[in-house]
């Protein structure tokens, strides 16, 4: 496991910078076309959620994330074991989406082929950084989150669930 080393300035867990790639970095090495999925899914997120907020962000935002998923059979396991289908996910990101900017930034990346029942996989290890006063840069103040998510696919390559594992500061 990869060591995290402390943000001297707040006292938070974060990966090396130069062990991490932005969204456009890892959409150049990273070809496998469900990892593309994921990464188009991430991309999404930093569009929608780095808008103004002001109007506020309507859910139909995300139906371009719709697009990439099976609505009637998605699923989430989020922060905490929170579950949600795509209609309470949706008012989720759309809430979050209001009243947070987003940066993530990838650290690897595996995707797993299906067989038989079993979905294809893509597990996509993050960190993420956010912060609710303006949008997030490099020398700007924002908290961090290491995650690793595992996506399910279908065999049509769309979304059918999302697991999320995370690590925060105490």
């Amino acid at each position: 496991m990869r060591e995290l080393e402390a943000k001297k300035n707040k006292g938070e867990c974060r990966l090396s910078d130069t062990e991490m790639l932005s969204l456009e970095q890892a959409k150049e090495r990273y070809q496998g076309p469900l990892t593309r999925v994921v990464l188009e899914w991430l991309s999404i997120m930093d569009r929608v959620v780095n808008q103004p907020k002001q109007p506020a962000i309507p859910a139909e935002q995300w139906d371009d994330l719709a697009k990439l998923m099976d609505t009637a059979k998605f699923r989430r396991v989020g922060n905490y074991g929170v579950k949600n289908d795509w209609t309470s996910y949706r008012q989720l990101l759309t809430q979050w989406a209001n009243h947070s900017w987003w940066k993530g930034y990838i650290w690897r990346v595996r995707e797993v082929p299906g067989s038989g029942d079993q979905p294809s996989l893509v597990y996509m290890e993050t960190e993420e950084r956010s912060n609710v006063d303006g949008p997030v840069t490099e020398g700007g103040e924002y908290k961090t989150l290491a995650s690793i998510a595992a996506y399910e696919f279908d065999p049509n390559s769309k979304v059918t669930a999302i697991h999320v594992y995370d690590q925060r500061p105490l």
